[in-house]
């Protein structure tokens, strides 16, 4: 359809918006291409209201409304109508032979009363009163088809709860890994000040030290050399409490039955 607008009614044929100037013929059909998606806007008259709705050829686009902004070349203000629902496209209920007078469909309901077209319209404006407000029937119509703002603060929510998750997940992995180089490899207790290393640089707790010359990872020797950086990050860590260590022992502990290593303990200060 919008193939067709575009190469034989250019001038009914939109991208971005509707953009409707002086419509006052008997009806308008014009066609909206946005976002790989079409929309036909029906404008109708009957002596005093001027209607349109805006329609989707796709019956899953009940999400979308569409906001009607009306203006004058000979004014600086503008009529705004928001929040009119995007309706789906029937062959039937929206005829465009019903619209012009011609159609020979015995089923469709607007084939002898074309009036009654612009009364089921979606938004119905006054025509005397519009041409009052602006001083002028000489009028243009931008419409335009967005998501519905309930819609729209759903999917912010659901963004912003999935930066909050994914941040409070990253926050979770960075304290799991810190907990690990906290860990003594030989007792795996949680270390505190001081805590010692190797000539290498792995770190072994204050209670392991003195009964291991070597170092259980690399062989070299440990002397009296502090990590002073992991001393001063193990300060502004918070151990788990001691109902959260029973639980983490007890699955440690029954992840080392498999893994075959010891379960961590936590040194008291």
């Amino acid at each position: 359809m919008g193939q067709h607008f575009k190469e034989k009614h250019n001038d009914a044929f939109h991208t971005s918006y509707f953009n409707i100037k002086n419509a006052y013929a008997y009806y308008n059909i014009d066609v909206l291409e946005k976002d790989g998606k079409s929309f036909i806007g029906f404008f109708d008259f009957d002596e005093a209201n001027f209607g349109l709705s805006v329609l989707s050829t796709d019956p899953t686009d009940n999400h979308l409304q569409y906001e009607v902004k009306i203006k004058s070349d000979k004014c600086n203000f503008t009529i705004t109508i928001s929040n009119q629902n995007v309706i789906s496209f029937s062959e039937r209920e929206h005829c465009f032979k019903c619209a012009s007078g011609n159609c020979k469909a015995k089923f469709h309901p607007y084939r002898d009363n074309r009036k009654d077209i612009s009364r089921r319209m979606t938004t119905r404006i006054n025509r005397d009163s519009i041409k009052k407000m602006f001083g002028t029937g000489s009028l243009t119509y931008a419409i335009s088809v967005d998501e519905k703002v309930e819609d729209k603060l759903k999917e912010e929510k659901v963004k912003d709860e999935n930066k909050i998750e994914m941040r409070d997940a990253l926050i979770r992995k960075a304290k799991k890994i810190f907990l690990q180089l906290l860990e003594c490899p030989l007792c795996k207790s949680y270390m505190s000040p001081p805590i010692w290393q190797c000539l290498t640089g792995h770190t072994i707790c204050n209670n392991c030290k003195p009964k291991q010359e070597l170092c259980s990872t690399c062989n070299e020797k440990i002397e009296n050399t502090r990590n002073y950086t992991l001393e001063e990050l193990s300060k502004k860590v918070e151990l788990p409490s001691e109902n959260e260590k029973k639980f983490s022992f007890k699955r440690s502990s029954e992840e080392a039955e498999v893994n075959g290593s010891p379960a961590p303990k936590v040194h008291k200060k």
